[in-house]
């Protein structure tokens, strides 16, 4: 009985201390607005739990920092910065971490999470961690997911991330590695999948992961890579899907779809398009005298501005026209001026800043969608003046938070 008792006064005081840090700790990172949960699937007698209480038994197994894009509740202040991650150091079980959308987390607030032996997925896009501070996590034996995009990190980095055995997911999309960097992944040869999205990779880069022979999946999406250089690494990994975004040598057709001078109707257009098995339809309303058309839809179709422009004559009535993936640019922007559009779609087409100040020719433009283009906050800057949008979508640019925010400050229905 003393023996018993003796352990359980040692086991009592021992984790009096853990639930007493963890406390404060959760305390302290909940007044900077990060969202914690915890694992309560801990077994206890019921008498002992009623005894010393619940919090003895569950340990916080998620710290998450990225909600309201990382800001304090009507602020623009970071939730989080290097000072606040000392606060994990007494949250040990936790097994993952997000701190996205955190500038002020460097590489220098990396090294409280050393003690993070639990630690699985770590979340750090959108932060302003360059590399260096990776030495600080590189030996936490659970580590197998972590995410850079559109943080600061350059191949500084890469040398720590190489030395991660166990690592199997790795997005370093927007990121400012190069091909000199490549050779460090050697090393992880756990990696299954890896995005490299957005980034100034070339064929030489890519041609150091071929080792990596358990990649299952690679996004090399706006690289510098050719057709030879990923025919070359599929014949060194045959099972990894790539995604690239090179076209494979398509270019755009100034092929016109009907006659000079003819204005095709909508069934006449929706006959030629299944006919040369283009992924479009338009549609008409015919609650409009003369059922106009008022829709249209070209999914990956390799027309060109001039062929495109030539069709929408017959649609002056036109409100909605989505060309995602197509191979559209700015010359087919500057020539729409004036239709009654209110929803575009420009996801993943040529379209660049140069481009964007002819939107401003479309008084009814409401919806407006740049996913995957290649703009910067000076294209955003181009749409200031449309007060008419209240829906914008640009995932998977070149643009910052900062042209963002003057985005929504300029435009009152956004």
């Amino acid at each position: 009985m003393l023996i018993v008792v003796t352990a359980s006064a040692v086991w009592l005081a021992k984790t009096s201390n853990r639930v007493r840090k963890q406390a404060a700790a959760v305390k302290a990172l909940e007044q900077n607005e990060a969202i914690v949960q915890f694992d309560e699937s801990v077994r206890a007698p019921k008498w002992l739990r009623n005894a010393v209480g619940e919090e003895y038994f569950r340990s916080a197994k998620s710290v998450d920092f990225a909600t309201n894009r990382g800001r304090k509740s009507g602020t623009k202040e970071s939730k989080a910065n290097d000072e606040t991650l000392q606060y994990l150091t007494s949250l040990g079980h936790v097994e993952e971490l997000e701190l996205g959308n955190n500038e002020d987390v460097t590489d220098d607030g990396l090294a409280h999470l050393i003690s993070l032996k639990d630690l699985s997925t770590l979340y750090l896009y959108r932060t302003g961690v360059r590399g260096p501070g990776l030495e600080h996590i590189s030996q936490l034996p659970k580590l197998t997911s972590i995410s850079f995009s559109r943080s600061p990190l350059d191949d500084s980095g890469l040398v720590h991330l190489g030395s991660m055995s166990r690592l199997a997911w790795a997005r370093l999309d927007y990121t400012n590695v190069t091909d000199a960097g490549m050779v460090n992944l050697k090393g992880a040869t756990a990696l299954e999948t890896l995005s490299l999205r957005r980034t100034v990779i070339t064929d030489e880069g890519l041609r150091h992961l071929e080792g990596l022979k358990h990649l299952k999946s690679l996004d090399m999406t706006g690289t510098n890579v050719t057709l030879n250089g990923v025919q070359r690494f599929k014949k060194a990994v045959p099972k990894c899907n790539v995604t690239v975004t090179f076209g494979l040598g398509v270019e755009p057709n100034d092929e016109l779809l009907f006659p000079p001078n003819h204005v095709p109707t909508a069934t006449e257009i929706n006959a030629r398009l299944k006919e040369l098995e283009i992924n479009g339809e338009v549609k008409t309303d015919t609650s409009i005298p003369g059922s106009p058309i008022v829709s249209l839809r070209l999914w990956g179709c390799n027309l060109s501005d001039k062929s495109l422009l030539t069709l929408l004559e017959a649609m002056p009535e036109l409100q909605q026209l989505n060309l995602r993936r197509g191979l559209v640019g700015d010359e087919f922007i500057a020539g729409i001026g004036g239709k009654r559009i209110r929803t575009l779609s420009l996801r993943g087409t040529r379209v660049t800043d140069a481009g964007l100040k002819h939107l401003a020719k479309l008084p009814n433009l409401m919806a407006l969608y740049l996913d995957e283009t290649d703009i910067t906050d000076k294209g955003l800057a181009c749409l200031h003046e449309i007060k008419t949008l209240s829906d914008v979508s640009f995932d998977d640019t070149r643009t910052t938070r900062d042209g963002e925010s003057k985005l929504r400050e300029a435009l009152p229905n956004w």
